[in-house]
């Protein structure tokens, strides 16, 4: 019978691990430590090309992914029109706003 109620009943809490992906990371993990030696061979074996490909796909994997960030059009004021105040104001909400969308 189906769950029309929109509470949620068993399974996982929220920011509980999944098991799988944890024993999946700590497998790849292990993987790539035992075979580090082969796979340094394996690298400086590909062409400058391919290297750059592997090197690149594998940034992903540690370095967190930027987002674009929009300003709203009421935001866009140009910057000959502002006051001392306002610029310093706008590059301190735009800071903000920065800081805000590194942190997530």
């Amino acid at each position: 019978m189906a769950n029309n109620t929109g509470k949620k009943y068993g399974g996982r809490k929220a920011g509980t691990p999944n098991k799988v992906t944890k024993n999946m990371r700590e497998f790849i993990g292990s993987l790539l430590m035992e075979n580090i030696i082969q796979f340094k061979a394996d690298f400086k074996a590909l062409t400058a090309r391919e290297r750059v490909e592997v090197y690149c796909k594998l940034l992903t994997f540690v370095v967190p992914k930027m987002q674009s960030i929009e300003f709203k059009e009421e935001e866009k004021k140009d910057d000959k029109d502002m006051t001392p105040e306002e610029t310093k104001e706008f590059v301190l909400k735009t800071l903000k706003e920065l800081k805000k969308h590194d942190n997530d």
